[in-house]
């Protein structure tokens, strides 16, 4: 894998390239107010696609002005912020990251909203996105865990957060409900350090 960091200003950019993408390198980048747009396509698509994998539904969503999306997930912080991965100029997957500011839980981290188009989908952009997440959680001070919740049935989701070496350590029954149908959400955990 190659790996190119840019400096512009105050902003930096990691660009990763993966062995399988050799003719469109990945630019993995801290999403803003701008994107708002691309932001609100890639997570509806997800939301349409996927609807028991996420906490949120596309109607929500798709009630929510773009101010409040801009607020809501692309209000970024030393502890919050929200990654897109871009190839050939175009935003196709999506990832989060937040701690909470209570002291007593300060030292955990909390992965969100990973998402990638399907086209973009076997490509290592997935792999390049989390690793761009925990290698952030790295950097933020006295974080010391990465947690995250997925769906039972997204087995794809679960093997590539497996390889990245997150562990299950329960399973919440019937977390989430759509319509009629219940799933079961896999808590897992990554440790740093």
């Amino acid at each position: 894998m190659l790996e190119h960091v840019l400096r512009l200003g105050l902003v930096e950019i990691t660009i990763l390239r993966s062995k399988k993408m050799e003719r469109s390198p990945v630019l993995i980048r801290t999403l803003g107010h701008d994107d708002v747009l691309p932001f609100r396509e890639v997570r509806l698509h997800g939301l349409l696609e996927c609807p028991l994998a996420f906490g949120q539904t596309a109607d929500a969503f798709l009630q929510m002005p773009d101010e409040l999306v801009s607020s809501t997930y692309l209000q970024n912080s030393d502890d919050r912020f929200t990654l897109g991965a871009f190839t050939d100029n175009y935003l196709v997957g999506i990832g989060g990251l937040f701690r909470d500011p209570k002291k007593t839980i300060r030292h955990n981290a909390t992965v969100w909203g990973v998402y990638l188009l399907p086209a973009s989908r076997g490509a290592g952009i997935g792999t390049l996105l989390m690793k761009e997440l925990i290698e952030r959680a790295r950097g933020l001070p006295d974080v010391g865990q990465v947690h995250l919740k997925v769906a039972a049935t997204q087995t794809s989701a679960r093997a590539l957060y497996e390889k990245m070496g997150f562990v299950a350590w329960g399973t919440e029954p019937r977390a989430r409900r759509v319509g009629e149908d219940f799933i079961d959400e896999v808590h897992m955990l990554l440790r740093l350090g």
